[in-house]
């Protein structure tokens, strides 16, 4: 296979974006033309900036929750990589938290979550929780002032397999959630 030349962007990725490591010993990466090439090689310098995909780890992962309002708004939807559709929770819904749990499969190394709401529809109040084992959880993230669109959260690197939002307080307490797409990255 053909190996890129050293590549670095010219100006800082955008959040879109994620390193690959100085040291590569198999992977995926652009050339200059943005065409991707397989390489299984180890070079000292080589440093490139590859999309993340549609939703990083949780991409298309299997998914549990507190509620949903219909088949097609389950939490599903919220993994599949498409901000037309969401997770909905039950309207009318009298529970006290709703909540989306992802299976990443395995443990994976996290440090960032996104969450694509509904600009209407939204917690205020919410954590983002961590586990191994799907019993015991850590909060890594705490929030009373959710105010909708797009929530970039950042925490301390952590091996985990599963990731949950858990919400309190919404906008509007009959709706309650519709997130778009809940995105968890290393």
């Amino acid at each position: 296979p053909t190996i890129p030349p050293p590549m670095a962007p010219a100006a800082a990725p955008s959040a879109a974006l994620v390193p690959v490591p100085s040291v590569i010993s198999s992977c995926c990466c652009l050339s200059r033309t943005a065409t991707p090439i397989c390489c299984s090689v180890k070079p000292a310098a080589f440093r490139a900036w590859i999309p993340r995909s549609a939703a990083g780890w949780s991409a298309n992962k299997a998914t549990t929750v507190s509620s949903f309002n219909s088949v097609n708004q389950d939490g599903s939807e919220a993994v599949d990589g498409n901000v037309t559709t969401y997770w909905r929770t039950a309207k009318g819904s009298t529970l006290t938290n709703e909540w989306i749990v992802v299976d990443l499969g395995s443990n994976q190394s996290i440090d960032t979550v996104t969450l694509n709401w509904n600009v209407t529809y939204y917690a205020t109040a919410y954590t983002i929780q961590v586990s191994t084992d799907n019993v015991n959880w850590t909060t890594v993230f705490t929030t009373t002032t959710g105010n909708g669109a797009i929530d970039n959260i950042s925490f301390a690197s952590t091996s985990v397999r599963y990731v949950k939002m858990n919400s309190t307080a919404w906008t509007n307490n009959a709706e309650r959630n519709r997130l778009q797409e809940f995105e968890i990255y290393q």
